[in-house]
């Protein structure tokens, strides 16, 4: 979890392991892309360095029995290079 800050209000935002590891070697702005998940006790923010990150994870959130946790976790362990980034290529 990474917290951003926003004109001095801080969000927590969930990231997968692979980005909360490349931000600590950065220090620059970072673009993120984010999902925010409303339930009845809590809303939590999803973060993604890469659009095609978040488009995935919403693919596995849509699964019968995927939530956003276990979603983060396929994402965290698996090798996004693997997946074609430019849709159009097939």
């Amino acid at each position: 979890m990474v917290v951003i800050d926003v004109h001095g209000v801080g969000y927590q935002v969930q990231v997968t392991q692979p980005a909360s590891s490349s931000w600590q070697t950065r220090h620059e702005t970072v673009k993120l892309y984010t999902h925010m998940a409303v339930r009845e006790d809590a809303i939590t923010l999803y973060g993604f360095l890469h659009q095609s990150e978040l488009e995935m994870f919403r693919i596995l959130i849509g699964v019968t029995g995927i939530g956003p946790q276990i979603a983060m976790n396929l994402l965290s362990r698996s090798a996004l290079g693997v997946c074609d980034r430019n849709p159009e290529r097939g």
